[in-house]
């Protein structure tokens, strides 16, 4: 169902529309005016994404879906699917800018997601 509608307009303008909320929560999170209001959001975000049933329907896909993806905190990746693979890479290109933990200590749901992710391999 994914693939087929991968290539859709309906996706398209979807993955547009979930990378400008990444960006824009990039964007309020490092102005100091704001920055304490986006973590609660990116939390939201982010956890209500990977708790979607699509997500689940993906794990017991054929292995031949799957590919290896290198990512986050160096060593070897796990088998994502590809369809998937650039809404799992969007959570880590929002945490890379935000590294220093103490600074941004709100993220860390959002980083143990990320680390939980990468060690099962969703």
């Amino acid at each position: 169902a994914v693939q087929a509608g991968a290539g859709g307009d309906g996706f398209s303008r979807l993955w547009f529309d979930f990378r400008h909320i990444t960006d824009e929560l990039i964007y309020y999170g490092l102005a100091a005016q704001t920055a304490h209001f986006v973590s609660p959001l990116a939390i939201l975000c982010y956890k209500m994404l990977f708790r979607h049933e699509l997500f689940d329907a993906f794990r017991a896909a054929d292995q031949r879906m799957h590919r290896r993806l290198p990512l986050l905190a160096g060593g070897e990746g796990r088998p994502f699917p590809a369809e998937l693979t650039p809404w799992f890479k969007q959570l880590s290109y929002f945490l890379m800018h935000f590294p220093d933990a103490e600074s941004h200590s709100g993220f860390e749901p959002l980083r143990r997601l990320e680390r939980a992710l990468v060690r099962h391999g969703r």
